[in-house]
């Protein structure tokens, strides 16, 4: 068996060469030298056997889980927007998450105006935070603010999703809200993908090295769940 296929027992194999693919630590966010050029990565890309998608499912099964149990367990933590947070999505709000205005949103925090918000559309700042990459934000929402991460549009999308489809890479934000909720991988939107089916093909090298080296944290937080 090589370094590219999944074993179908206790363990998940390393999906791709290690070689040129020094991405994680403080740097997680940059890629390598070797791999900056776009035509290059997507190359490399061709040459995958697996998708990070598949991997992440591949890694829950191998880690004793069963995908739906999984899915449907955490498909009974999602509610429909409360008219409390509609009525908070203001625009002063949406202009200052958009502006990563840290300074401003602190104060509103204090002042028991920045609260679980969400638009009619299930769109929550949480959501756009991820989708704009703003990882210090995003920590703010989650640790102070204690949002909550059991949020969907209407499309069904979480903030794993838009934070997974952006132009590069933010492993820190990804791995925050997979410690967070780590099984949001395996939950579909309703064009049927999970989050990784939206990262970058020519990032999949990046992602895939990601995966493995948290292969033991793809299983959800409930350990009751088989």
């Amino acid at each position: 068996m090589n370094e590219h296929q999944i074993q179908g027992s206790a363990m998940v194999s390393m999906p791709v060469s290690t070689q040129n693919a020094n991405v994680l630590g403080n740097k997680t966010r940059s890629a390598t030298s070797d791999l900056s050029n776009p035509a290059k990565r997507r190359a490399i890309a061709k040459n995958i056997v697996i998708k990070p998608a598949d991997y992440v499912k591949s890694a829950f099964k191998a880690n004793g889980f069963d995908l739906d149990a999984v899915k449907a367990s955490a498909e009974k933590n999602f509610s429909e927007p409360t008219e409390a947070m509609l009525s908070s999505y203001t625009s002063e709000l949406l202009a200052n998450v958009r502006k990563n205005n840290m300074e401003k949103l602190r104060q509103l925090h204090a002042e028991k105006k920045l609260v679980n918000s969400s638009n009619k559309f299930g769109e929550s700042l949480l959501h756009l935070s991820c989708r704009r990459s703003f990882t210090e934000m995003t920590k703010f929402l989650i640790f102070d603010v204690k949002v909550d991460l059991n949020i969907r549009d209407d499309y069904f999308r979480t903030p794993l999703h838009d934070a997974c489809w952006t132009p590069e890479p933010n492993f820190e934000l990804v791995e925050l809200l997979i410690k967070e909720a780590p099984e949001h991988l395996l939950l579909e939107d309703v064009r049927g993908f999970t989050p990784f089916d939206y990262v970058r093909t020519d990032h999949w090298k990046l992602w895939l090295r990601f995966l493995w080296e948290r292969r033991q944290q793809l299983r959800p937080k409930d350990p009751k769940i088989i």
